[in-house]
This record gives structure tokens, C-alpha cells and sequence, in this order.
């Protein structure tokens, strides 16, 4: 008898490695966002939050929204193949992808173009084994987001409107 693990009532104690917390992963992830995805013979799209941490970048966590704890599933992306979809698939979704592993195939459905480089990027290195380090790009905006902060702090004048000055 193969009874689910859920009907079990027993607090685990160790906490299973898909119990990351999503906000956390999010801020000290190499990307995130939602994607839509279908898996080779699956049946339709299905939309969920995809995180590639920076402390395991070589692994895929899919949450089924950014506030979850727990990742539904995980995905070891080593040996994975980054690409578009072949002619004959057309996946009815635009800026669609696949990674592909022998018998194995994902697609992904990014919301923007831009996301789906980003995504294919960083999964093809991944697929390759190579660990990401953050490169210059990365930091250069986290730089030039804490840049007008403190221009800001130096002229604290609110821009003025019109509209004080026609009153009469």
C-alpha cells in the first residue's frame, strides 16, 4: 500500500530542502519571476514562481506563488539544454522556451522577451554546470540604486507643481 505522505501527522523535524523560504530566495536568488510552464505530455500551461537560488544555483524551485515556504517541486538543472521550441511543437504561448534532458522536456512561457533572455541565460549556464557569480551588471545596479538615494537626502526640495502657484 503506497499511502501520501500527507495523511501522515508526524512533525518532521528536519526540515526538508524544499522548505525555502520563497521571499528569502527571491532576495538572494540569481532570477525569479512567474512563469507559465508545461512539462513534455502534460496538459495545458500552468503558471507558478520560479527561483534560481544563489547559494544553489544549479537548481530550479518552483513555488506555486512568491509567499509560499515550501517550493512544490525542485528541478536539478545539470545536463539540461536550453532552447527554442522546435518548428512542429508551437506552443501557444509567445516567448516560449524549452529545456530539454534526454526523455525530458520543460517548456516556458516568460511574460516579456527580456525575461525570457534573462531566463534562458541563466538556466543554459546552469545546464552546463557552471555556477553563476554575480557578475559587474549585477552590482553596478544595486550601486546606482543606493546612488539617488543619498542625492536625494543632499536637495530635499519637492519638485513644484503649477497649481500653487496660479491659486489666487
Amino acid at each position: 500500500g503506497s499511502s501520501p505522505a500527507c495523511s501522515q501527522h508526524t512533525p518532521q523535524r528536519r526540515r526538508s530542502i524544499l522548505e525555502k523560504q520563497a521571499s528569502v530566495a527571491a532576495e538572494n536568488s540569481v532570477i525569479c519571476s512567474f512563469l507559465h510552464y508545461m512539462e513534455k505530455g502534460g496538459k495545458g500551461w500552468h503558471k507558478a514562481w520560479f527561483v534560481v537560488p544563489e547559494n544553489e544555483p544549479l537548481v530550479l524551485y518552483i513555488y506555486g506563488a512568491p509567499q509560499d515556504v515550501k517550493a512544490q517541486r525542485s528541478l536539478p538543472l545539470i545536463g539540461f539544454e536550453v532552447g527554442p521550441p522546435e518548428a512542429g511543437e508551437r506552443p501557444d504561448r509567445r516567448h516560449v522556451f524549452k529545456i530539454t534532458q534526454s526523455h525530458l522536456s520543460w517548456y516556458f512561457s516568460p511574460e516579456t522577451e527580456e525575461l525570457q533572455r534573462r531566463w534562458m541565460a541563466v538556466l543554459g549556464r546552469a545546464g552546463r554546470g557552471d555556477t553563476f557569480c554575480p557578475g559587474p551588471t549585477l552590482s553596478e545596479d544595486r550601486e546606482m540604486e543606493e546612488a539617488p538615494v543619498a542625492a536625494l537626502g543632499a536637495t530635499a526640495e519637492p519638485p513644484e507643481s503649477p497649481q500653487t502657484r496660479d491659486k489666487t
